[in-house]
């Protein structure tokens, strides 16, 4: 009689969030992922905020492209490793008096856990 092991591996998909955005799991989409499975964030502006020309979303270092209309999503396909998603911007807020604010985001939220 031959006995194998079968190994099941799971993988952390990591949002960082920030200043003037927000980066949230869609529905059916849940960390940590099994290997091979897939996982949907989405990317949303808060109101007063817009993104500037140095805005990238980037997996893992790697820019990738949103979808192009609202809501404005991305789709990791076949995960074989831990995941942070990461925002590269300095997004303007613009009050009533017209003045402007920069800010940079490194604020880390890790998407809910689930089995």
């Amino acid at each position: 009689m031959t006995v194998y092991a079968v190994y099941t591996y799971y993988y952390t998909v990591t949002l960082q969030g920030g200043a003037g955005y927000t980066l949230t799991a869609e529905t059916g989409s849940e960390s940590p992922v099994k290997e091979g499975g897939s996982f949907t964030f989405r990317f949303a502006l808060e109101k007063g905020y817009q993104r500037t020309k140095n805005f990238a979303v980037k997996v893992n270092g790697d820019t990738v492209e949103l979808t192009a209309a609202e809501p404005y999503t991305y789709t990791i396909s076949d995960i074989r490793e831990n995941k942070t998603i990461t925002v590269e911007c300095n997004a303007a807020l613009c009050s009533r008096r017209k003045k402007h604010f920069i800010f940079d985001s490194i604020n880390t939220i890790t998407a809910p856990s689930f089995r």
